[in-house]
């Protein structure tokens, strides 16, 4: 079985620097799930903590209250459930379920050794697990956390026995499974393959409806495993796919957006988005691939992007500032910066509240979450929610996206 090094793309070889000033803030309940993560010195390994917080004022949380998740994966939110996905960590899927402003565990399930468990999805009471490490999206009944059904996709890999599931998305009565098609033992894509793939799988029978896949510009990695809101569908039911090109490995494969229109279940021909051969307005250089997106309607998408000019050589993955947030309009197709400080490679959480969208940075002079209003178009000038650990996740339970 083909063993993958997914966390590289996010995680590196980098050294904890606590931050914990402010008020001393532990909240048990509230509308926010948070995640930080706590790497040991060789950056492949750590700890990761997730709490509820309560809004989005001014504070520092430490983790004596928080619930121990699992390193490199953010926990993935639907509603008022919450998967924590084991990823390369062990073979144990885990379900919480939140109620009063507070997490508590409602099951485990094992799944195989080495499956690599990353993506989860829900629909009605059953939820799909993508299964990078196997090629397998096992279906299961989320109440219960009883195992249904396992659909094998390994026969729509490329060069080898897997095809690398990446992020799904549910849309109507179809599964899209998009497919990272990865050259064995990393996460890079084959250097003479660029080329966008999705399995449209029919849930009413857990069928594959048909594999779609496509050349579209040099765009290719569909998807990010660490980001579960990498594939999102906006308000008109258009499913939009972020692409990482080979995580800036080779020039000609470039990163960006496609996109399949609603009601369809093929790729627009007539849209693609490249962004890794557009200079940022308001920094002057290109993206390299993006880190995690959020998606907040008509055609908005804030993301946190991997900018290959601001590291050093050789590079220093602990130091360096490569990260940068940046507002990207899907329609103009357009890409700027917003300002902000730029962060290190652990900079990788973005979270929408209300009408304020968050960036997880860690900075040469802070490390939490700095904040932007889309009304009044302000940014804070530090941050205004501080991590004990490198900010990880933002998820607000009301949020519409």
């Amino acid at each position: 079985m083909k063993k993958l090094n997914l966390i590289l793309s996010s995680i590196v070889m980098l050294s904890f620097v606590a931050c914990n000033n402010g008020n001393n803030v532990e909240i048990l309940g509230g509308d926010v799930v948070m995640s930080v993560l706590m790497p040991n010195t060789d950056g492949m390994s750590g700890s990761a903590y997730m709490q509820m917080i309560d809004g989005i004022n001014a504070a520092t949380y430490y983790n004596e209250a928080a619930i121990p998740g699992y390193y490199g994966f953010a926990p993935v939110v639907i509603g008022n459930n919450v998967y924590c996905m084991p990823s390369t960590e062990g073979n144990v899927v885990k379900k919480y379920s939140i109620s009063d402003g507070t997490m508590s565990l409602q099951w485990e399930l094992t799944v195989p050794d080495n499956s690599i468990a990353s993506s989860i999805v829900e629909k009605g009471d059953f939820a799909y697990i993508g299964m990078v490490g196997s090629g397998i999206v096992k279906v299961i009944n989320h109440q219960s956390g009883t195992s249904i059904a396992d659909i094998d996709l390994t026969s729509y890999s490329y060069g080898d026995d897997n095809p690398d599931i990446s992020t799904m998305i549910v849309r109507d009565d179809y599964l899209y499974v998009t497919l990272l098609q990865a050259a064995t033992y990393n996460h890079f894509p084959f250097q003479d393959r660029k080329m966008v793939d999705v399995v449209i799988i029919d849930t009413k029978d857990n069928s594959v409806l048909k594999h779609i896949s496509k050349e579209l510009d040099g765009l290719s990695s569909p998807c990010k495993t660490t980001d579960f809101r990498s594939i999102f569908m906006d308000e008109n039911r258009n499913i939009y796919i972020t692409c990482n090109g080979s995580f800036g490995l080779y020039a000609d494969h470039k990163s960006g957006f496609v996109r399949i229109n609603a009601g369809e279940t093929e790729f627009d021909d007539s849209y693609s988005f490249t962004l890794s051969d557009k200079a940022i307005e308001n920094d002057g250089n290109p993206m390299s691939y993006f880190d995690v997106v959020q998606y907040v309607g008509d055609g908005i998408v804030y993301a946190l992007v991997h900018i290959p000019a601001y590291s050093t050589t050789p590079q220093n993955m602990m130091t360096d500032k490569t990260e940068i947030a940046v507002k990207i309009d899907l329609n103009a197709q357009t890409i700027s910066s917003m300002g902000l400080p730029r962060g290190n490679c652990f900079s990788l959480a973005i979270g929408l509240y209300d009408e304020t969208v968050l960036f997880g940075l860690v900075t040469d002079n802070d490390c939490g979450f700095y904040t932007y209003n889309m009304q009044t178009e302000q940014t804070s000038n530090q941050a205004i929610i501080k991590t004990t650990g490198y900010p990880y996740q933002f998820k607000h339970l009301g949020e519409r996206y």
